[in-house]
């Protein structure tokens, strides 16, 4: 009883906390109106903008608002979504038997609370794969790949992850058997809905048509060359009309101006994991404010790391990776960022405890075994 009895106060906090945020400061995204029109259509019994089958929006979040008559009832499914996360990475914690503050850090996570109040995929994403790591903790694998495979169906990249962390555990020397049992399961959830793109597509594609060339060429342009995407200002890059096309700017660009490239890359990267607060209508102090904590929860987190298994690590180290060449923003490390929480807590807790004078009488006990979870 006593490892549950934080979980009502976590859950109340983070859905108190999202539920005044969404109701009060609601935002659109250009991709909101797509994403409600889809679930529209999922109403009359199709996935397509006037007749015309869809591939390049993720299926399961538009099948999950289209029960939801209006976009507020949408957003408190999303505060609800967001607060089991909180729930989930406690649980997750006394699996691994680390520290558990990590679960109190992500209830205040700002940038997760500003994506609750907006029709966007990136809560469902997150809350997906933090409970597909809850049952790969709790060594329920087929749960896990079942689960994970519904994350495929929210977000492209779910495949490719499990496909590196099976070539990494084999890298590590880790058993790959959990792995494989939970890359396959996630396979099968989603290899319907992968056929159906790819017969539309008329070539092989994952559960969203991949965008991967595009980022790829907006990740070689600085912002001095295309504009700041802060306040809403849309950046303008070279136009190609199709995918290969960006591809072939982007290789052009790598090849032909590679210091102009390293340059943007050394610019965009950073705001992969630094949230610099745009969203906000407050003045710059608070924002620094903002910049500066997470600076330090980024150095807890380097110290909790030691204690992290190979499930609470394989996701930041992933988009971390994937991210490294493409263009970045704060929100596209959304998914990881309940994993830098816990590793956070696990370093904050070590500080405190180190600083702590010990109570008179106290009688030291040896320190718990992290679980050997793979």
């Amino acid at each position: 009883m006593r490892s549950t009895s934080k979980i009502p106060y976590i859950f109340t906090a983070a859905l108190f906390i999202r539920a005044v945020y969404g109701f009060g400061f609601s935002w659109a995204s250009p991709d909101s109106p797509h994403l409600i029109n889809l679930a529209l259509s999922i109403r009359i019994g199709s996935f397509s903008f006037s007749g015309i089958p869809e591939t390049s929006f993720p299926m399961l979040y538009s099948l999950v608002i289209s029960p939801f008559p209006t976009v507020e009832a949408a957003l408190l499914v999303q505060a609800v979504l967001g607060s089991l996360t909180c729930a989930l990475l406690y649980w997750i914690a006394r699996n691994c038997r680390i520290s558990t503050w990590g679960a109190w850090l992500y209830v205040f996570a700002p940038l997760t609370i500003h994506y609750t109040a907006v029709i966007m995929p990136d809560t469902l994403f997150a809350f997906l794969t933090v409970l597909a790591l809850y049952f790969w903790t709790a060594e329920k694998h087929v749960l896990a790949g079942v689960v994970f495979g519904l994350a495929a169906l929210t977000g492209p990249t779910v495949i490719p992850l499990l496909v590196f962390a099976v070539f990494l555990s084999l890298l590590l020397k880790y058993d790959p058997k959990p792995l494989v049992i939970i890359t396959a399961a996630a396979i099968v959830v989603s290899l319907p809905w992968m056929v159906r793109n790819s017969l539309i597509e008329g070539t092989p594609t994952l559960t969203q048509r991949s965008a991967y060339r595009t980022n790829l060429m907006h990740g070689a342009f600085s912002s001095e060359e295309t504009g700041s995407a802060e306040e809403g200002k849309e950046p303008s890059y070279p136009f190609c009309e199709k995918e290969r096309d960006c591809g072939l700017i982007a290789a052009e660009r790598i090849t032909g101006e590679p210091f102009s490239w390293i340059k943007a890359r050394f610019e965009q990267y950073p705001r992969l994991f630094i949230d610099t607060g745009y969203y906000l209508t407050a003045s710059y102090p608070p924002r620094i404010l903002l910049v500066l904590i997470q600076i330090l929860v980024g150095i807890f987190a380097l110290f909790g790391l030691r204690q992290m298994s190979l499930p609470l690590w394989i996701v930041p180290l992933f988009f971390i990776l994937y991210y490294l060449p493409l263009r970045t923003e704060p929100q596209y490390f959304l998914s990881a960022v309940p994993f830098i929480c816990l590793s956070a807590g696990i370093g904050l807790k070590r500080t405190f405890l180190k600083f702590r004078k010990p109570e008179a009488g106290a009688i030291k006990t040896k320190k718990r075994r992290r679980s050997p979870i793979i």
